[in-house]
């Protein structure tokens, strides 16, 4: 963060520039002093260039305001958090199935294998 500037006196605009990723204005902003958790809170505005935009890349400077807080300062590092949801992979197996498993996994009964019912 380089500093704090805003035309009106209770909200401060955080000017930043992107060092890796991108800043979402949709993610949560993380406020960190000297490695420390400070705040936490959604971004509730986000300009380029006194335009309003959804994100800003690498490289680029851009002004943003987080909800409820007021505490900037030269040198905050400030995290943009985007939670992500993924479906879990499902690995196909070519072995046989584990012959332990109790019935329930099977419908049934289990396989038998050879004559010999396996347990």
């Amino acid at each position: 963060m380089k500093g704090s500037k805003s035309k009106v006196s209770d909200v401060k605009i955080a000017g930043c520039k992107v060092v890796e990723g991108f800043v979402n204005m949709s993610a949560t902003m993380r406020l960190l002093r000297n490695g420390e958790l400070v705040f936490e809170g959604p971004c509730s505005s986000l300009k380029r260039e006194k335009q309003d935009v959804d994100y800003v890349n690498k490289g680029n400077e851009c002004g943003l305001v987080i909800s409820n807080c007021s505490d900037f300062q030269i040198g905050d590092v400030i995290q943009c958090l985007e939670q992500v949801v993924r479906k879990p992979k499902f690995i196909k197996s070519k072995t046989e199935p584990f012959l332990g498993m109790h019935k329930e996994f099977y419908g049934a009964e289990p396989p038998i294998y050879g004559g010999l019912n396996y347990l």
